[in-house]
């Protein structure tokens, strides 16, 4: 999700603009730094400890009301972050 919302607000809709490609895919991997440096990764399945991969995943609730506020809440505090940088410049 944030990477989508980091390629609304700075990515381009003209085919072949190097320079707005290469300042999103920045943001990306900036986004993905901090986040790991928070959450030790970016993958969701790492994140809750479950395999979400052939429909045998038992996801504990208790995991995912743990887990996933606090992922989103960091997600959108990075966001708001990376935004304020890019706008100072």
């Amino acid at each position: 999700g944030a990477f989508m919302a980091l390629s609304l607000k700075y990515g381009s809709a003209v085919a072949g603009d190097a320079s707005s490609k290469e300042k999103l895919y920045g943001l990306v991997r900036e986004f993905s730094r901090r986040f790991e440096l928070r959450n030790k990764t970016i993958v969701c399945r790492e994140l809750l400890r479950v395999d979400l991969v052939g429909g045998n995943a038992s996801i504990n609730a208790a995991r995912v009301k743990e887990v996933c506020p606090k992922a989103v809440n960091d997600a959108v505090e990075i966001l708001e972050e990376l935004n304020g940088e890019v706008c100072d410049e």
